[in-house]
């Protein structure tokens, strides 16, 4: 069994296709049974659907966070549909019989109120249909 995980640098599409084509081709490092990719988690074509065993993420959390290639101070609605598409496609990727461990606050007081907590869940049980089992604080 491979499993495979991604460090993944957010870019321009043009440049993530690139880097995905590219990371498909040469791996980022490789091990017995690990593989990391440095690519785009949301353009990447390296990992088949179906093939993870467990994803461990600390998602941007909007808070106006400096990142080297990510805006991390986007309207909250536009966040929440980046949210939405990144939970799909790990979804997508997770075994029937995977897990996701995700890092995420409660909420965040920076640019008003965001109770950003019940929005992931209401987005991953409501319209990506992941399956959720329990919260640990």
């Amino acid at each position: 069994m491979e499993s495979t995980l991604l460090k993944v640098p957010a870019r321009n599409e043009k440049e993530a296709k690139q880097a995905s084509s590219e990371a498909c081709n040469e791996l980022y490092f490789e091990m017995e049974n690990l593989c990391i990719y440095n690519t785009d988690f949301l353009h990447t074509e390296c990992v088949g659907e179906n093939s993870i065993d467990l994803v461990i993420t600390s998602p941007p959390y909007n808070v106006d966070i400096r990142y080297n290639s990510f805006d991390d101070k986007i309207p909250y609605d536009a966040y929440l549909d980046f949210t939405r598409e990144w939970l799909t496609k790990t979804y997508s990727l997770v075994k029937d019989d995977g897990r996701l461990c995700l890092n995420i606050p409660l909420d965040k007081n920076k640019g008003g109120q965001q109770s950003v907590y019940a929005d992931f869940v209401s987005i991953a049980a409501n319209r990506v249909k992941l399956p959720f089992h329990h919260c640990v604080e």
